[in-house]
């Protein structure tokens, strides 16, 4: 049987000590700076032993708010937050409609491009090589369509396996002159991107930084395979999940 899931929501405290890293995640208008300073503090919550490797998702919802999905209950008796855990034990069924807020860093491999290793395909961002591609003058424009075709795409290649799929609907008619042969109905998703960022956050042991793509979507799904459903989101989704990616937030749609 599988350990326990925990959703939970932590506050910072206003009492809370005035160290470098709430400083640092308060204070600093880089968001690669603010993420990794906002990973630290998380940690006060999760790193009951020296050995801990990371077993829990998380999203800041703002600059004073995060959720974390986990197998252990973060520490209640914080310093820095104030914690508040419920057993995550969602009673789904196939059908069910469920809205979703998801950060996901979404790559893909170019097996045509070595890592700087030389031992693996080097990955990518989904929408930077098509922005890239675009002429320099319309990227700007482009941008967000561009980012949001990609990360729908993405995240409908992924979803049969994942227990879900994104709900479609036909977007309602224009008052305009019969067409003299039918035309095919047009369905769209009902999923858009909210935003998209490209993260830098400094290396501890190197002068390069980290860079990735940072997509924000929100939207309808159906359950298709509750029991995969709730796995997948235990395990979270894309990469750069110690960056507050990867936790999908869900709730029951009117």
């Amino acid at each position: 049987m599988a350990d326990p899931l925990y959703l939970s929501r932590l506050r910072l405290r206003h009492d809370a000590p005035a160290d470098q890293l709430v400083a640092a995640a308060l204070g600093s208008r880089r968001m690669g700076e603010v993420m990794d300073a906002q990973h630290r503090l998380l940690w006060t919550v999760f790193g009951d032993r020296s050995d801990r490797t990371r077993d829990w998702l998380w999203r800041g919802a703002d600059d004073a708010k995060f959720f974390t999905l986990s197998r252990r209950a973060p520490d209640p008796h914080s310093a820095i937050f104030d914690v508040e855990t419920r057993r995550f034990e969602p009673d789904l069924e196939t059908g069910d409609r469920l809205s979703f807020q998801l950060r996901v860093n979404a790559t893909r491999n170019d097996p045509n491009v070595k890592a700087s290793n030389g031992k693996r395909s080097k990955r990518f961002d989904i929408a930077q090589k098509v922005i890239n591609e675009t002429p320099q003058e319309l990227r700007a424009q482009q941008r967000h369509a561009i980012a949001e075709q990609a990360a729908l795409d993405w995240i409908c290649a992924r979803s049969e396996a994942s227990g879900f799929r994104l709900i479609e609907h036909t977007p309602e008619k224009r008052h305009e002159e019969p067409q003299e042969e039918p035309q095919e109905e047009r369905r769209e998703r009902s999923a858009r991107l909210d935003a998209y960022h490209v993260i830098r956050i400094p290396r501890r042991r190197s002068a390069q930084r980290a860079v990735f793509g940072v997509f924000d979507l929100e939207g309808l799904i159906e359950v298709t395979d509750p029991g995969v459903f709730v796995d997948t989101l235990a395990q979270g989704f894309g990469r750069a999940k110690a960056f507050g990616c990867g936790l999908m937030l869900i709730r029951r749609a009117p």
